[in-house]
């Protein structure tokens, strides 16, 4: 299959599928490299292969939406996390000891509650595309682009009071 990202992980599952065809589902840990499987998946014509990745983003979600590949996404909470890691590097910031592992609720996005989902995670509508795909128009199809969004993020939810102190100490030295 040609990778028209030409990415590591295009050739990966490239190798992969070619190597195990009977793969009937894969599971990427979230939806950045997860957008490069998809490509390859579908550059092979593999219609009975099911991915499920975390992280709602737009390109898996209108594939999603379109009765495409991907079949479920673990959705974290960011706004839940990102209080918690604020509260936390308050707490650091005073003094006061932080609990040694912290998360924010998670749940799963299928189809059937996807716009539910952007609203319940990121606190938005889902984009038009998806909601017109889930109204029965598919006259636009995702477009494999790499977004951005969760990159930069090292953690999901997780931290010690050190790793807040030391996310700040990078965050300000980048900027």
């Amino acid at each position: 299959a040609q990778c028209l990202v030409g990415s590591e992980m295009c050739i990966e599952t490239a190798a992969l599928l070619t190597k195990y065809p009977n793969v009937k589902g894969i599971f990427v840990s979230y939806s950045t490299p997860c957008i490069d499987v998809l490509q390859t998946v579908k550059a092979l014509g593999r219609t009975d292969i099911k991915i499920v990745t975390m992280d709602l983003d737009t390109t898996c979600a209108l594939d999603m939406a379109q009765g495409g590949n991907i079949v479920g996404i673990a959705c974290d909470m960011p706004y839940a996390m990102g209080y918690g890691r604020a509260l936390m590097a308050a707490y650091a910031c005073i003094g006061k000891e932080c609990p040694g592992y912290v998360t924010s609720p998670s749940f799963k996005v299928t189809r059937e509650n996807l716009l539910e989902g952007y609203r319940t995670s990121l606190g938005i509508e889902a984009p038009a595309d998806v909601q017109a795909a889930l109204n029965g128009d598919n006259q636009r199809r995702a477009v494999f682009s790499r977004p951005a969004f969760f990159d930069s993020n090292p953690l999901y939810g997780t931290a010690t009071r050190n790793e807040v102190t030391q996310m700040s100490e990078t965050q300000t030295a980048v900027n």
